[in-house]
């Protein structure tokens, strides 16, 4: 009889052990926050170096955009703001000739000027030469003027051509591509060669050096979540990390299809994203399972 009772014993030590086994709080799957990436200038793909899976840095150069077109209009439109100066008045040969008579008038006052004083000379002829030149340069003021406004209707005409052309170096600048944050290529839409437009994403970037943990947590843990709360996460049992619960859903959802079974998936649960620092092991679509504080491995049981 005690050879059949101790192998029973044991078989029920056993059981227990394994019911004081505790299951995580939650399980998920890890995802990173993704950017389409579009062109801003539309036109051919000249060059495209990226290959899905590259890390990329900010800022750095990914390909550059046909600018032959570009560069042909501008040039263009430099040589219409040329053929507009070439236009400009100066003085012109009225203004010239007034001037010639002003300096004629100048000479005939100073010498006026010297027989009035020997008293030679009378003062109405002075008066006159008086007169003469501030009517000359009076008519030389309204020819200055006539000048000006035709050299301002001139140049009006190139204020639009400078808008024109800023605007095309503005293109000729964004044709070339840089990555806009650091991340990985999770997906590629193009190659070089192809027209773009800037409505046509280029490829798909994850911010890869934070991490998320989308997990599920039944109603009845609920109040164990606070925004800012450090949790444990295991991906398998020698990595362990800690995460920062950043988003708590607000209204309970049907547990997803990546939840193991059939009957879990049924009940209603509480989306919580939880942030973890990716030391490079973390991949997008890892699963991973949450222990909250009280619950953490290290917390249960031992076997004995």
């Amino acid at each position: 009889m005690k050879k059949i009772i101790i192998p029973i014993l044991a078989i029920l030590i056993g059981f227990g052990c394994k019911k004081q086994e505790k299951l995580a709080d939650a399980y998920g799957n890890f995802e990173a926050d993704e950017w389409l990436i579009y062109p801003e200038s539309p036109g051919k793909l000249l060059s495209f170096s990226v290959n899905e899976g590259d890390l990329l840095k900010k800022n750095q150069l990914l390909g550059s955009v046909d600018t032959s077109a570009l560069v042909l209009q501008r040039e263009q439109l430099n040589a219409s703001i040329s053929a507009i100066y070439a236009k400009k008045q100066t003085a012109g040969p009225d203004i010239s000739l007034l001037q010639k008579r002003k300096e004629v008038i100048l000479s005939d006052r100073q010498r006026v000027a010297k027989l009035l004083a020997d008293s030679v000379a009378t003062q109405k002829q002075m008066d006159d030469i008086n007169n003469q030149l501030a009517v000359l340069e009076q008519q030389i003021k309204v020819a200055r003027e006539k000048v000006e406004i035709a050299n301002k209707s001139i140049f009006a005409q190139v204020n639009p051509l400078r808008k024109q052309i800023a605007i095309v170096n503005d293109r000729i600048k964004k044709a070339k591509i840089y990555a806009p944050t650091q991340g990985r290529v999770t997906q590629k839409f193009v190659n070089a060669g192809e027209v773009i437009a800037p409505q046509i994403p280029l490829l798909k970037l994850a911010k890869m050096d934070t991490l998320f943990l989308r997990a599920y947590f039944s109603g009845n843990q609920y109040a164990q979540l606070q925004l800012n709360q450090t949790v444990n996460v295991h991906i398998d049992p020698d990595k362990t990390y800690q995460g920062k619960v950043t988003w708590i859903a607000e209204e309970a959802e049907f547990t997803p299809k990546i939840v193991q079974t059939k009957e879990e998936r049924v009940n209603l649960t509480y989306a919580v994203k939880i942030a973890i620092p990716n030391d490079g092991y973390l991949k997008i679509g890892m699963p991973g399972e949450v222990w909250l504080n009280s619950s953490s491995k290290e917390n249960q049981p031992k076997e004995k």
